[in-house]
């Protein structure tokens, strides 16, 4: 069920109104090719283009910076001097939130944010320079947390260097679609810092546009238009859906086994869909938690000079030979405003410009659109001000924000948040609501690749359920949650490696029962309930954790590889298996546990493969011993 007219939601081609396909919503496909080493898969929206025989052009070539108050081009030299204080920036504040983690003891998620962090670092070094004396101190934290180098450059910017790092800003605030004080200072890049976040391969656009995919995977299905759910309502093995019927003026009731929940984030902020009983608290307040962005566009088209150049391939400032460049701005409060240009016409041949509007500009943008044209315009006018630029033929301006089914761009770790909320976002509310989307995809959010794979896990899920037993189902997907659980809150011991564990299960708190407390010794545990499913049994959960401490213990204690065959023999669980490849990719350059599983291990580890090949949650696994192999 579509709200929308057509399929793609926050896909969405321009077929109209210029004189080729514009994507106003998504428009690079930000991967399209594995990477084994780093444990990354490409895109899957490429194999769709792929399939079609459609064509693709690859984001390549510098980004140029231009001066808005010099208008010329900001040397080679000055920008690798930026990108390496603002480089040094993130540094300090990955360093200052490593201290707060600290002193938390290691518990909970800091409510600190991006943008505050930075701004106390430049009134700090500000207060140094002046001779404030009640100050000093805080910036010699601050020369702690990064080191003097970096505050030695701070006290050196020049105005022209401080407009040339808050482009820096803006190409964050453009990359979480947020403003930089909405964003968690500790989990900001948690989609790139996670082993096998991020897709692999060069970024590439579609000239065709990107709805092209979305429209060839609807062709053959039955997809209703016009139709807006309106409520479901869930219970007694079976869902109710209420949506607008398009052929009358009354609404329609649906009724199903299961329901898959696809809606945008900004769409279930909003609380769009009444769910009858209402979503659980864990559930609503992961919602509430977790950002969502805002992004714009200004698509401007112009006619070709008779000799077939256009104004951006002439005078003093050229960019004809570059596929986007950037211009700084006079102040801080307008610094996402046409921060950036796509030249489109190195992608799809005609004459066109997107200028990005990010941070602060977005929002504003929703409430000024008719000034946007003129705006760029005028952006456009101060750079190439030694030629002719003429008005446009043709132009768009999105709004994003205001749109009824999408309320916004796409998703971001917000302060207060973590990566944790993708996680818990993903988890279906009894066996009959399912949720899917970018915001439920933790390694992949704010891509369209990440919103095709977390339909493709709920599709699995699904079609186990009515395949096999629901019990077993829901033991698949949640093992790993539970195990994980339960290693933050007991069972600790020293001196056995266990401090590392953190690295190879995931650690996503189980919301549903947060809150508990655990002693060290421990009555049987009992199985707990995810909406009304008991899933793990005690034997199952107790042996892959003995299995993991023992493959921990194993390598702390540096024991020879001789003793390999044992413990690989001791090893039956998924996550007990996964731990020991793991390690020995961890550590094998450094020991002779490589050459001691080439020799001797490989057919035992072939059967493993074997054995998880079509087990659910097994793709991990399976990236894991692509990597060690």
């Amino acid at each position: 069920m579509e709200g929308r007219e057509r399929v793609g939601g926050r896909v969405l081609t321009d077929r109209e109104t210029f004189s080729r396909p514009i994507d106003l919503g998504a428009s690079i496909i930000t991967g399209i090719a594995a990477d084994v080493n780093k444990g990354r898969r490409f895109d899957p929206s490429s194999t769709i283009f792929q399939q079609l025989g459609l064509k693709t052009k690859e984001l390549e070539g510098e980004c140029p910076i231009f001066d808005a108050v010099k208008r010329a081009k900001i040397s080679k030299e000055m920008d690798r001097k930026i990108a390496g204080v603002f480089d040094g920036i993130l540094d300090m504040c990955t360093n200052k939130a490593l201290a707060f983690k600290a002193a938390s003891g290691g518990k909970g998620v800091g409510k600190e944010n991006f943008g505050d962090t930075v701004k106390e670092l430049f009134e700090s070094e500000r207060a140094l320079q002046e001779g404030d004396g009640e100050k000093v101190e805080d910036k010699q934290g601050a020369a702690d947390e990064g080191g003097e180098e970096v505050v030695t450059s701070l006290r050196q910017l020049t105005e022209e260097d401080l407009r040339v790092l808050r482009w820096h800003y803006a190409h964050t605030e453009y990359g979480c679609s947020a403003r930089l004080n909405e964003i968690s200072l500790e989990h900001w890049n948690q989609d790139e810092s996670e082993d096998g976040a991020g897709f692999g391969g060069p970024h590439v656009m579609v000239p065709g546009g990107y709805s092209r995919a979305m429209e060839s995977l609807s062709d053959g299905l039955h997809v209703r238009t016009k139709a807006c759910v309106k409520g479901i309502k869930y219970g007694d093995g079976k869902v109710e859906v209420t949506c607008s019927n398009p052929d009358d003026e009354g609404d329609e009731c649906i009724v199903a086994d299961s329901v898959v929940v696809t809606v945008p984030l900004g769409c279930l902020k909003r609380k769009k869909i009444e769910f009858d009983p209402p979503l659980p608290d864990w559930k609503q307040e992961c919602i509430d938690r977790l950002g969502y962005g805002n992004l714009n566009k200004v698509v401007l088209e112009f006619k070709e000079e008779d000799d077939g150049n256009v104004f951006w391939e002439q005078g003093s400032n050229s960019v004809g030979d570059v596929m986007m460049f950037g211009m700084t701005s006079e102040s801080e409060s307008t610094c996402g405003r046409f921060f950036m240009f796509w030249n489109m016409k190195k992608v799809c041949g005609s004459p066109i410009l997107i200028g990005l509007l990010a941070g602060e500009a977005a929002y504003e943008a929703e409430q000024e659109d008719n000034k946007l044209v003129p705006q760029a315009m005028g952006v456009l006018r101060n750079l190439f001000h030694d030629v002719t630029v003429p008005e446009p033929v043709s132009c768009r301006v999105t709004s994003w924000l205001s749109d009824e089914f999408s309320h916004g761009s796409y998703s971001f770790v917000a302060a207060g948040a973590s990566g944790d909320d993708y996680d818990t976002l993903a988890l279906p509310v009894s066996s009959l609501v399912h949720f899917a989307g970018e915001h439920t995809w933790r390694k992949n959010p704010d891509t369209v690749g990440g919103a095709m794979l977390s339909g493709i896990r709920e599709a699995q899920s699904i079609l186990r359920m009515f395949s096999r037993d629901v019990a077993t189902v829901v033991d698949d997907m949640m093992f790993t949650l539970d195990a994980s659980k339960d290693l933050e809150e007991g069972e600790e011991e020293e001196g056995d490696g266990w401090e590392e564990e953190e690295e190879d299960i995931p650690k996503v708190e189980n919301p549903k029962f947060k809150g508990e407390k655990k002693a060290k010794k421990q009555k049987p545990r009992q199985q707990k309930i995810v909406g009304t499913v008991p899933y793990l049994s005690n034997a199952d959960h107790a042996q892959a954790k003995e299995e993991i401490r023992n493959v921990y213990t194993y390598f702390e204690m540096r024991k020879g590889s001789e003793d390999f065959a044992e413990l690989m023999g001791s090893l039956k669980s998924l996550d007990g298996k996964r731990a020991f490849v793991k390690q020995c990719i961890a550590r094998g350059d450094k020991t002779n546990y490589l050459g001691a599983l080439k020799e001797k291990h490989l057919g035992l580890l072939n059967s493993w493969i074997l054995e998880f090949a079509d087990a659910p949650l097994c793709t991990d696994f399976i990236c894991d011993f692509i990597r060690l192999l």
